[in-house]
């Protein structure tokens, strides 16, 4: 009996033995390490003509808003332009018609106009009615006779027809003047807008160069 409880020890002994065995040999097994598997992933460099591309859509929309300022830029400028076309005309037609009045007051009192220098009076050569008031004073046939001028009444309106035209050739003046300023603006403001005309077609000859190098 002692010797079959020997034996099933022995038994037993040998069976946990081998249990052990077999799990330390699992146990090894899962333990070996994985093969590496690397991260490292070669990205290829853009290509010559990727490159080129980029700059040419870089360098065209860079274009494509400086253009698009410029026409902005001629767009107020040419409104400007026509605000001075307008002003310059009815400055034009204002001066005309001022003038025509005058003229047309100095042959009512041409007698009065050719009399002016008996009485001392004449126009300054920088009056622009000056020539004017020479012109209406040879269609006076009579001369200024001593009872004219010695006329207290006649005098009096020698004298105011003579202030008018004064009057008449200041104002005159000062509307050529502001018109003239008015057309000197106006040329400066038309050359400006030619050139900006001019640098936009460069431009556009530009942008077209740079979708030509897209669409190759």
């Amino acid at each position: 009996m002692w010797k079959e409880f020997v034996g099933l020890g022995i038994c037993a002994i040998v069976l946990v033995g081998c249990g052990e065995s077999r799990q330390s040999g699992e146990t090894r097994t899962s333990m070996q390490p994985l093969p590496e598997v690397s991260s490292t992933v070669s990205a290829s460099s853009p290509s010559k003509a990727d490159v080129r591309r980029q700059q040419a859509i870089a360098s065209l929309q860079q274009v494509q808003q400086k253009s698009e300022l410029l026409t902005q830029q001629m767009s107020g400028r040419q409104q400007t332009i026509n605000q001075l076309l307008a002003e310059a005309t009815h400055l034009e037609q204002e001066l005309a018609t001022f003038k025509g009045k005058v003229k047309e007051y100095i042959l009512q009192h041409k007698m009065e106009v050719a009399c002016m220098g008996a009485l001392g009076m004449s126009l300054d050569e920088s009056n622009q009615f000056s020539q004017d008031a020479k012109d209406a004073a040879a269609l006076v046939t009579l001369g200024c006779g001593i009872a004219a001028v010695s006329n207290g009444e006649f005098a009096g309106s020698v004298a105011q027809v003579f202030d008018q035209l004064v009057q008449a050739g200041s104002r005159g003046n000062d509307m050529t003047q502001r018109l003239q300023q008015v057309q000197t603006i106006l040329v400066a403001e038309q050359e400006k807008l030619g050139q900006e005309q001019a640098k936009a077609q460069d431009l556009e000859i530009e942008m077209k160069g740079y979708q030509s190098q897209l669409e190759m």
